[in-house]
Protein backbone atom coordinates (compact mmCIF):
# COMPACT_ATOMS: atom_id res chain seq x y z
CA UNK A 1 0.00 0.00 0.00
CA UNK A 2 1.51 3.14 -0.86
CA UNK A 3 1.10 6.93 1.32
CA UNK A 4 -1.10 9.35 -0.36
CA UNK A 5 0.76 12.06 1.44
CA UNK A 6 4.71 10.79 0.59
CA UNK A 7 4.17 7.90 -2.41
CA UNK A 8 5.98 5.69 -0.32
CA UNK A 9 5.17 1.67 0.52
CA UNK A 10 3.46 1.99 4.15
CA UNK A 11 3.61 -1.28 5.41
CA UNK A 12 1.11 -2.66 8.38
CA UNK A 13 2.80 -3.25 11.31
CA UNK A 14 1.86 -3.75 15.25
CA UNK A 15 4.44 -1.33 16.81
CA UNK A 16 2.96 2.42 16.52
CA UNK A 17 2.83 5.10 14.01
CA UNK A 18 4.80 8.28 14.85
CA UNK A 19 4.16 11.09 12.60
CA UNK A 20 7.03 13.36 13.08
CA UNK A 21 7.01 17.43 12.08
CA UNK A 22 10.36 18.62 12.65
CA UNK A 23 13.26 20.64 10.99
CA UNK A 24 15.37 18.98 8.27
CA UNK A 25 18.33 19.60 10.11
CA UNK A 26 17.07 17.35 13.32
CA UNK A 27 15.61 14.45 11.24
CA UNK A 28 19.33 12.04 11.18
CA UNK A 29 19.44 12.94 14.66
CA UNK A 30 15.74 11.73 15.50
CA UNK A 31 16.31 8.43 13.16
CA UNK A 32 19.71 8.00 15.08
CA UNK A 33 18.13 8.37 18.58
CA UNK A 34 15.31 6.27 18.00
CA UNK A 35 17.07 3.81 16.34
CA UNK A 36 16.35 0.50 18.05
CA UNK A 37 13.15 1.91 19.49
CA UNK A 38 9.57 -0.48 18.36
CA UNK A 39 8.33 2.90 16.31
CA UNK A 40 7.45 3.39 13.05
CA UNK A 41 8.48 7.02 11.85
CA UNK A 42 6.53 9.08 8.92
CA UNK A 43 8.36 12.48 8.57
CA UNK A 44 6.33 15.39 7.00
CA UNK A 45 8.26 18.59 5.99
CA UNK A 46 5.78 21.07 6.59
CA UNK A 47 2.90 22.43 8.94
CA UNK A 48 0.16 21.57 6.19
CA UNK A 49 1.23 18.06 5.60
CA UNK A 50 1.32 17.46 9.09
CA UNK A 51 -2.14 18.89 9.48
CA UNK A 52 -3.35 16.82 6.32
CA UNK A 53 -2.38 13.44 8.03
CA UNK A 54 -3.47 14.17 11.36
CA UNK A 55 -7.27 14.73 9.89
CA UNK A 56 -7.04 12.42 7.29
CA UNK A 57 -5.93 9.24 9.93
CA UNK A 58 -4.13 10.78 13.27
CA UNK A 59 -1.63 8.02 14.31
CA UNK A 60 -0.84 6.71 17.25
CA UNK A 61 1.98 9.37 18.03
CA UNK A 62 2.46 12.96 16.68
CA UNK A 63 5.90 14.65 17.22
CA UNK A 64 5.67 18.47 16.20
CA UNK A 65 8.64 20.83 16.09
CA UNK A 66 7.92 24.50 18.23
CA UNK A 67 9.81 25.83 14.83
CA UNK A 68 8.10 23.97 12.22
CA UNK A 69 4.44 25.25 13.75
CA UNK A 70 4.00 28.61 15.64
CA UNK A 71 0.95 27.43 16.94
CA UNK A 72 1.93 24.08 17.91
CA UNK A 73 -0.43 23.60 20.77
CA UNK A 74 -3.75 24.10 19.23
CA UNK A 75 -2.15 21.19 16.72
CA UNK A 76 -2.16 19.27 19.58
CA UNK A 77 -6.17 20.13 20.53
CA UNK A 78 -6.84 19.10 17.01
CA UNK A 79 -5.25 15.95 17.12
CA UNK A 80 -6.40 15.16 20.54
CA UNK A 81 -10.24 16.67 18.94
CA UNK A 82 -9.59 13.93 16.83
CA UNK A 83 -8.03 11.09 18.40
CA UNK A 84 -8.16 11.69 22.14
CA UNK A 85 -6.14 8.52 23.01
CA UNK A 86 -3.47 9.84 20.43
CA UNK A 87 -0.07 10.94 22.74
CA UNK A 88 1.47 14.13 21.60
CA UNK A 89 5.24 14.78 22.05
CA UNK A 90 6.36 18.85 21.67
CA UNK A 91 10.16 19.40 20.33
CA UNK A 92 11.02 23.04 21.75
CA UNK A 93 14.21 25.22 22.72
CA UNK A 94 14.66 25.53 26.34
CA UNK A 95 13.43 28.62 28.14
CA UNK A 96 10.92 28.99 24.74
CA UNK A 97 7.86 30.85 25.87
CA UNK A 98 5.54 29.07 24.16
CA UNK A 99 6.69 26.37 26.25
CA UNK A 100 3.65 26.96 28.94
CA UNK A 101 1.12 26.33 26.43
CA UNK A 102 2.61 22.96 25.14
CA UNK A 103 2.74 21.83 29.15
CA UNK A 104 -1.35 22.42 28.90
CA UNK A 105 -1.57 19.56 26.08
CA UNK A 106 1.49 17.85 25.00
CA UNK A 107 2.17 14.52 26.92
CA UNK A 108 6.17 14.60 26.55
CA UNK A 109 8.36 17.92 26.12
CA UNK A 110 11.92 17.18 24.19
CA UNK A 111 14.09 20.25 24.82
CA UNK A 112 16.60 21.30 22.08
CA UNK A 113 19.43 20.51 21.49
CA UNK A 114 18.07 17.24 21.50
CA UNK A 115 19.80 14.82 23.93
CA UNK A 116 19.38 11.03 23.35
CA UNK A 117 18.35 9.82 27.34
CA UNK A 118 15.55 13.04 26.80
CA UNK A 119 14.12 11.77 24.00
CA UNK A 120 13.93 8.10 25.19
CA UNK A 121 12.73 9.17 28.09
CA UNK A 122 9.88 10.62 26.81
CA UNK A 123 9.09 7.91 23.76
CA UNK A 124 9.39 4.97 25.52
CA UNK A 125 6.54 4.79 27.44
CA UNK A 126 4.54 5.51 24.56
CA UNK A 127 5.74 3.39 22.49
Amino acid sequence: MLSQLTGQAVVATAVPEVLVLITHALRRDVQRMTRGMPLTLEFVGTPELAMARIESACPEIVVIDDDMMACSDEVCRFARSLRPDVRLVAVTCRWSEREAGLRGCADAIIHKPLREAEWKHALTPLA
